[in-house]
């Protein structure tokens, strides 16, 4: 059984290549993640207003043994993944667990503006008393 804390300091963070997609929910995956992840470890590592690098947060699991493995979860270009130095069958048993706490966690209420140029819009997502909210407005073209 593995044990997952968020690591907060920058200078200690290595960002993996993308070994998983976080897919859990049918609907509005990428804003339950990101209530689910806020309820667990609190603010992210970083957090911009790229919609394609929206935030980051870098775990570490520790194991009965005081080991420890790391890696990353964010939203990028195709939404939530999982990033790490190693490959998914190697991690297979951490990030196995890691879904399993997501999954049984109930998000919190957060509010995130972003904007995703592919699309050309203003991204509003967030969960206001339990509520989903997911906005897209046209983006000006004076931007």
């Amino acid at each position: 059984m593995y044990k997952f804390s968020a690591i907060k300091n920058m200078n200690d963070y290595f960002p993996g290549s993308k070994i998983a997609d976080l897919q859990l929910f049918s609907e509005y995956n990428e804003v339950k993640v990101q209530g689910i992840l806020k309820t667990l470890f609190g603010e992210p590592l970083y957090e911009t207003e790229d919609y394609e690098d929206a935030y980051c947060y870098f775990i570490e699991a520790k194991d009965e043994k005081n080991e420890s493995i790391r890696f990353n979860v964010y939203q990028g270009p195709s939404g939530c993944a999982i990033g790490a130095s190693g490959s998914y069958r190697e991690l297979k048993e951490v990030i196995d667990q890691f879904v399993d706490l997501l999954k049984n966690t109930k998000p919190s209420d957060f509010l995130y503006e972003g904007v995703y140029m592919d699309a050309y819009v203003k991204v509003r997502q967030g969960i206001q008393n339990g509520e989903i909210i997911y906005e897209e407005v046209e983006l000006d073209d004076d931007i």
